[in-house]
């Protein structure tokens, strides 16, 4: 693949487009001059092109040619699957005289795709795939999808709860039967067949396997019938008079009762009841746009409708409506489509499938129904919506099967979480659109739809291998390697390899628009030749080794379908089945391959070949067939898919494939493999037969002596169980007796517990509101004696200030009665001294209104702290200070005293300093006292946050006692359920007595269930 260039490769195919559209349409006639023209038919034409050179009027041919020859050809060879070396012929014992009466027995039998399937016993599971029923063991080492080759066409089955039983729908030669099979030994073992009236299309088992109810719609009714398992006979029947007859119904039987059933059909569910032979409508429910339902438990029906609400009805009344979207309300918006489309309940699980391919799932119980608050969701990938869409779970409701339209899936359920969105393990994949190409190597099939979905199935095992979606794609071949296809789609052309996860691509070819006039390309069957077939009904021949143009014809209005080869001979199909053949360039004659049993008014499509066969397909989806050396004898093929269009067909040499329009392809075996060796007959000597002989009646004893044993054990186990019955009754009794007076004893002390809660709490409260009043009431008291200390205080200095004037005054008397000068002296010394003592006062005024006025700055930083009446003291202080600097100013003689004066005031100052200091002290010692009480409300706080975990934990053991009361209830119901079960098998063991082989079967059913019931987690929930 190296070897072929991107570039050359593009050129190729973009002048392989060009030239064949314009030598088809436009230019035709220039290549009729050069052809050499036949006078067979007035409108063929059929030449042997040969090459010349220097010719003016071939230049229109050359240009076919160069387009016919270019690189398109050789890698096409090149990828074709049939290019591969010649491989050592398989023996077979069949000869191509004899090959049309083996083909004549055979029948097209379908390889993929499922209509419906349903979990059986174990990891079986059961598939119906258009008529044909297979089963597939997910448990073996490699699981292989087997078919039970029925006789006839299967058109409806289902599998009882307890997986005991399936039955089958059967319609054989226009015979209408239903068939019981197995489940506990061997799936194709046949249990009972019962003939029915009509063709059933839905069937459903009762509860305990005893009773089928199968339904047949019909033109203006819907028939009922009802079968006994037991008895084997036809119990009743009856029908549902509708105007409107629906196509889709569901029908189920009630849990709790197997004489009523529930039939959905257009939007209106019907109530049944079968009893005397008859089947009658007791009531009828209308529920418009409702699309699927189940029973939710033993007694209440739900059903999905197309706006995502479940209705929850016991008969007639209804009893809740459940909104999904609420459930789960991160994925469900207004834009996903939330149609309910299937749902499907058990006792222990509930699982609803929305028209978006999402899944919820819930817990449920078969008394109380589903768990609402349990939602899980699950996202399918890739999801395509159908008609019908199955969903199963398995016998321990673990594991559950659903459709994603175009795969069947498991998963497990046990560990999902509230949302997921991973793909489940694939059991069958189907297309779900018509079938364009189809391919076959040794060991697998290979198929492609028009959606561009690939899958690769294995011949061995008939299960898929891997599936994955190619956009555009419409054209694919298998390489020589067998694991890489070469895809062709509308803008390139890619190599992919087959994996098991799906396609992965490996290599571009090329990639660029492509614009073909040509309808189909064909490889002859030895690889030299390849054939065009246009849309104007032009007939190209090119041979690949020397990439020139053998031949070529000219059709006109003959509309070809299709074109085939087989032995040397090119064939061309019209609409009505005429077949014209070419052989090396010469037109033989047409041949009329329409048979008679398909009926006059139906066309032909497509036609396919090989060395011994050739096959045409017609429009009403028959096949037909007929041998390559008798082309005017052809006869329909049988087919287990019937009256679907065929859209495409494949022919190998020991087989056929063929594609339908609805997504399904199937298989025609050409050949039979048979062993060359095969001996009919094998002869055994004398004394073998003996021994044999002795064989099987020392088989015969041991199985009367385990007859004996088993009736002796089952009388013992009869006995036993009783006794363990009662002795558990009797310990259950006590218990739960037990477990009551537990519950009143925690309740007890949970009620004093919360009386001395309560009353502590009180308490605290009360010693907080006492210690919050007393430090209230003492800071306010602290704060009034400072306030009357500070009034005492200032009210001291007046009196101090007022004394001052007074012996001021009295001094200053004192000395102008002593003075003797005269008054000029008095006048110049006083003016004198007068003037010099202004001058120091002045110098020390403002010196000491600097320090006061630094004071005063402080005093005031210092007074914030305090309140309003701080302040206060203070203006005082300074009203003091200036009164003193008057006098002062008018004593200027007496600078001595004035100046003691001063140091009293200073020393006063200080005082108050000293007392501001204190105040600050006491301030100190009040935020300390402050920071402890917050400290004792801390630990207060603490002892509250004590007792409240306290109670929690009181509360939390309530809980718990309470949780294992309702376990223990639970547990009563499943021992109730499960005595009522073994008295269930006991009755049905008790009718067996006069039927040794029933009453075999039975014992052993019972011994298995004895020996597997301590395994069963629905009995191991703890005590």
């Amino acid at each position: 693949m190296s070897n072929l260039t991107a570039s050359r490769s593009e050129s190729s195919f973009v002048n392989a487009a060009r030239k064949i559209s314009s030598t088809a349409i436009s230019k035709s006639s220039a290549i009729k001059k050069d052809t050499n023209r036949t006078t067979n038919t007035s409108n063929k034409k059929v030449s042997a092109i040969q090459p010349r050179e220097n010719s003016e009027e071939s230049s229109d041919k050359d240009e076919a040619k160069d387009f016919l020859k270019s690189d398109l050809a050789a890698k096409l060879r090149v990828y074709d699957p049939t290019c591969k070396p010649p491989k050592k012929t398989q023996k077979f014992s069949s000869t191509p005289n004899n090959m049309t009466s083996l083909l004549a027995s055979s029948e097209i039998q379908t390889i993929s795709g499922f209509d419906r399937s349903a979990y059986a016993s174990g990891k079986t599971v059961l598939v119906l795939e258009n008529g044909d029923m297979k089963h597939i063991n997910l448990a073996e080492e490699q699981p292989k999808m087997v078919s039970m080759n029925l006789v006839g066409r299967v058109t409806s089955f289902s599998v009882s709860n307890d997986f005991t039983i399936f039955a089958v729908a059967i319609e054989e030669e226009n015979v209408a039967k239903v068939m019981v099979y197995s489940l506990e030994l061997d799936i194709g073992e046949e249990k009972a067949v019962y003939g029915t009236q009509y063709l059933s299309q839905e069937m459903c088992i009762s509860q305990a396997a005893e009773i089928i109810a199968c339904l047949s719609v019909l033109e203006e009714r819907v028939h009922l019938q009802t079968f006994d398992v037991k008895d084997g006979i036809n119990n009743c029947s009856g029908n549902i008079i509708a105007e409107k007859v629906p196509m889709n119904w569901q029908i189920t039987f009630c849990p709790a009762d197997e004489g009523v059933l529930c039939a959905l059909g257009g939007g209106t569910a019907y109530l049944l009841r079968a009893s005397g032979g008859h089947i009658e409508n007791f009531s009828t429910i209308l529920l418009p746009g409702v699309l699927c339902h189940d029973w939710a438990n033993d007694v209440n029906i739900m059903f999905g409708n197309k706006t995502g609400l479940l209705h929850i009805y016991r008969e007639t009344i209804p009893l809740d409506v459940v909104d999904i979207r609420k459930l789960s309300e991160d994925i469900l918006t207004d834009s996903v489509n939330v149609e309910i489309i299937s749902i499907r309940s058990t006792s222990r699980r509930l699982a609803c499938q929305t028209g978006s391919g999402i899944i919820l799932l819930f817990d449920s119980n078969a008394e109380s129904g589903p768990d609402w608050g349990s939602c899980r969701a699950f996202i399918i990938s890739d999801f395509r919506l159908k008609s019908y869409h199955s969903l199963s779970f398995d016998f321990a409701d673990e594991n559950l099967l659903y459709d994603s339209g175009n795969a069947l899936q498991t998963i497990s359920i046990q560990f999902l979480s509230k949302l997921n969105s991973f793909n489940g393990d694939v059991v069958s994949v189907r297309h779900c659109s018509r079938i364009i190409g189809a391919r076959a190597t040794e060991s697998t099939i290979i198929t492609l739809d028009d959606t561009g979905l690939f899958a690769v199935f294995s011949k061995f095992t008939n299960r898929v291998l891997c599936s994955s979606r190619v956009p555009d794609a419409f054209f694919f071949t298998v390489l020589a390697t067998s694991h890489k296809l070469l895809v062709v789609t509308k803008t390139h052309v890619e190599s992919y390899t087959v994996m098991l996860d799906g396609l992965k691509a490996a290599e571009s070819i090329f990639e660029k628009e492509l614009i073909m006039d040509t309808k189909q390309m064909l490889f002859s069957r030895d690889n030299k030749f390849l054939m065009f077939l246009t849309k104007s009904d032009n007939v190209f021949c090119v041979d690949l080794s020397s990439r020139k143009i053998l031949w070529s014809t000219d059709y006109k209005l003959h509309f070809f379908q299709s074109m085939g080869y087989s032995n040397a001979t090119l064939l061309l199909l019209n609409q009505k089945f005429i077949v014209s053949r070419i052989k090396h360039g010469k037109d033989l004659s047409n041949v009329n391959m329409h048979a008679s049993d398909i009926g006059f008014s139906i066309t032909s499509e497509l036609i396919e070949g090989n060395n011994n066969f050739v096959f045409i397909t017609a429009d009403c989806g028959e096949l037909l067939c007929s041998a390559a050396s008798a082309l005017d004898e052809p006869y329909v093929v049988k087919s287990k898919i019937k009256r679907i269009r065929i859209t495409t067909i494949r022919a190998f040499d020991d087989e056929l494939l063929v594609g339908y329009e609805n997504g399904s392809v199937g298989i025609l075996k050409l050949t039979q493999q048979v062993p060359e060796d095969v001996n009919d007959i094998i002869l055994c000597n004398f004394n073998g037969v003996i021994n044999l002989k002795s064989l099987l009646r020392d088989i015969n004893a041991e199985r009367n002596l385990i007859k004996e044993t088993t009736e002796k054990f089952l009388d013992l186990f009869t006995t036993r169980t009783n006794n363990e019955l009662q002795q558990i009754k009797t310990e259950f009794d006590e218990t739960m007796r037990n477990y009551k007076e537990r519950v009143k004893t925690f309740e007890k002390d949970f009620n004093e517990s919360e009386t001395i809660k309560q009353k502590t709490i009180a308490n605290l409260k009360g010693l907080y509101e006492d210690e919050s009043t007393h430090q209230k009431r003492k800071y306010e008291t602290m704060i009034e004696d400072q306030i009357r200390k500070s009034f005492r205080q200032l009210e001291e200095k007046q009196n101090e200030i007022k004394a001052i004037k007074e012996d001021a005054e009295r001094k200053h008397r004192e000395m102008i009665g002593s003075f003797h000068i005269t008054e000029k002296q008095l006048n110049i010394q006083a003016e004198n001294h007068l003037k010099k003592t202004i001058k120091d006062l002045k110098l020390q005024i403002i010196k000491k209104h600097d320090d006061l006025s630094a004071l005063r700055e402080e005093k005031e930083q210092n007074t914030l702290k305090l309140k309003e009446n701080h302040r206060e003291d203070a203006e005082l202080l300074e009203a003091e200070i200036w009164a003193l600097k008057a006098t002062c100013v008018q004593l200027n003689e007496q600078r001595d005293h004035i100046g003691d004066e001063n140091i009293k005031i200073n020393s006063m100052l200080r005082i108050a300093k000293q007392q501001i200091e204190h105040m600050r002290d006491e301030n100190k010692r009040q935020e300390v006292e402050v920071q402890n009480l917050r400290e004792i409300i801390q630990k207060l706080h603490n002892k509250e946050n004590e007792i409240t975990r306290a109670y929690t934990k009181v509360k939390k053991n309530f809980s718990i006692q309470t949780k294992q009361y309702d376990e223990l209830v639970q547990q009563n119901h499943r021992w109730k359920r499960r005595m009522q079960d073994l008295e269930a098998r006991i009755e049905q063991l008790a009718g067996c007595v006069y039927d040794p082989r029933r009453l075999e079967h039975s014992v052993l059913s019972l011994l298995a269930k004895s020996q597997n019931v301590d395994l069963d987690k629905r009995y191991k929930a703890p005590i």
